[in-house]
Order: structure tokens, then C-alpha cells, then sequence
């Protein structure tokens, strides 16, 4: 997110020479032309408390280890006041996650998607043609290359389509129920 690298794909990467961030590794600040300053975390720390913040930019935030304990600080340090409410960006690979599900269904919320191929002005023409070619047609491959939330696994024992097309809505009243589930086990795996 912060680059420097030269590739193209960070904030210092972005601006022109006369307004480039400074960027201070060791306080993890970055500090804007306008004097604007940009406070990083990372999602490996549980723990955010204390600051005010009226911008956050999460990225990649489906792959967070502590995402319920990190979201819920997150939330609760977009409270400052100001010409504009407090705003937050995401970028994610979409993955069924009960928060991420939660948050393109809100109405509060605007989902912008786009898959690989739309951004291929700034890929390696290279790196396209792999993508393509191995995961073209495939699960990941709609998931990463697509941006799709996917539901279901095609190898799970039950998929959410047959349970809602079995799903009984009325039945006369049951003194018992038995549910049986015996899946085969291999232990040579």
C-alpha cells in the first residue's frame, strides 16, 4: 500500500515528485503535502485503540487472522466529526466471509468491483496470459481473476441449492426426529 518501490502501486508511487509522501518506516506515518498524515497498522495486531479516524483504507482485509476483533476497533475509531462523514475503503479478494457478506448487503455501503483484466493497463501482459491460462474456467479462478464471493464447494458432502430445494416449509406434527450423516473416512490421505 505504501511502495516506494518504483513498480507503480503504492501512494508514494503515485504522486508526482513535488507532492510525494514522506514516509517514515519507523513511526509508520506517512505524511502528505498538505500535511495530511496517514497512521499504519497492521492486521497482525488484535489491538487498535485510542486514535480518531475520519479515512481508513483496508486492504486485503479477507485475509485478516484477527478480522472480527480487528473490524469491531476499526468501527469503533471512525468517529470523528467533519464536513464529511467518516469513510472507509476497502480492497479485498472477495471470499464468503460473514462480514464481507454483510457489508456489500448494506445499504450504507458502495461495492465497486472489478476483475484482473480490468486493471491490465497496469499487469505485466505476461503475467495476464498465466492467470488466464491456469485459472481460466476454474473455482479460484472466478474468485480471484472475477472478484465473485463464492458459496458453496463443489466437493462439500451438501450444497446450500439442494438443502433449499429439499427445504420442507410445512409437515404434519413429529413426535421424533432423526437426522443420520455417515460420511466415509479415509485414513490413508
Amino acid at each position: 500500500m505504501i511502495g516506494g518501490t518504483g513498480a507503480g502501486s503504492g501512494l508514494l508511487d503515485v504522486f508526482p515528485p513535488h507532492q510525494k509522501p514522506q514516509w517514515e518506516a519507523s513511526k509508520r506515518l506517512v505524511t502528505f503535502h498538505t500535511g495530511a498524515h496517514a497512521h499504519i497498522y497492521t492486521a497482525e495486531e488484535p489491538e487498535l485503540r485510542g486514535p480518531n479516524l475520519d479515512t481508513i483504507w483496508a486492504d486485503e482485509l479477507a485475509k485478516w487472522r484477527y478480522l472480527d476483533q480487528i473490524w469491531g476497533n476499526l468501527e469503533m475509531t471512525m468517529r470523528v466529526p467533519g464536513r464529511t462523514p467518516p469513510r472507509m475503503t476497502i480492497s479485498t479478494t472477495p471470499r464468503p466471509l460473514k462480514l464481507l457478506r454483510e457489508l456489500v448487503e448494506d445499504p450504507l455501503c458502495r461495492v465497486t468491483v472489478g476483475s484482473t483484466f480490468d486493471n491490465a493497463a497496469n499487469l505485466a501482459p505476461s503475467f495476464l496470459r498465466r492467470m488466464a491460462k491456469k485459472y481460466a474456467g476454474t473455482r479460484l479462478g472466478m474468485q480471484e481473476l472475477y472478484a465473485k464471493i463464492l458459496d458453496d464447494n463443489p466437493d462439500a458432502l451438501f450444497h446450500s441449492a439442494h438443502i433449499e430445494d429439499a427445504r420442507v416449509h410445512s409437515q404434519p406434527p413429529l413426535r421424533r426426529i432423526v437426522v443420520a450423516i455417515d460420511p466415509a473416512i479415509a485414513t490413508n490421505v
